[in-house]
């Protein structure tokens, strides 16, 4: 007896069934590409202006971005990278503090944490 009913319940008004699936769906997915969500990467560090200049300091930094999903998977990660201008920098060691100007990266999407957030770099 308990077996019909589920057959039956599974079974009538189908159509609704689908409707409702179809409905469900496209809630998840309209919605789901709204939400904020953040990555974690490991970008190279990238410098320009060295003019014939030797530097010396780590090759990469582990970043986490925030956003919305949707933006997020739109970034080429592969295009990504910290960007230090060296004419900025004096001969010897330097220390400097990341920022999001490093990051060319859409406005709308944050920086949340860098590792390490202070990179040394050695001017030769």
């Amino acid at each position: 007896m308990l077996i019909k009913y589920i057959i039956s319940s599974c079974t009538s008004h189908f159509g609704l069934k689908l409707f409702s699936l179809f409905i469900g769906f496209g809630l998840w997915f309209v919605l789901g590409q709204t939400v904020g969500s953040s990555i974690s990467l490991t970008v190279p560090l990238t410098f320009y202006n060295t003019l014939n200049s030797q530097i010396k300091s780590a090759e990469k930094v582990a970043i986490t971005l925030s956003g919305i999903r949707k933006d997020l998977w739109a970034l080429d990660q592969t295009q990504l990278a910290i960007h230090i201008d060296a004419s900025q920098l004096k001969s010897g060691k330097n220390i400097v503090n990341l920022s999001q100007e490093h990051l060319l990266i859409p406005e709308h999407i944050k920086i949340l944490h860098y590792n390490p957030a202070n990179i040394i770099i050695t001017k030769m």
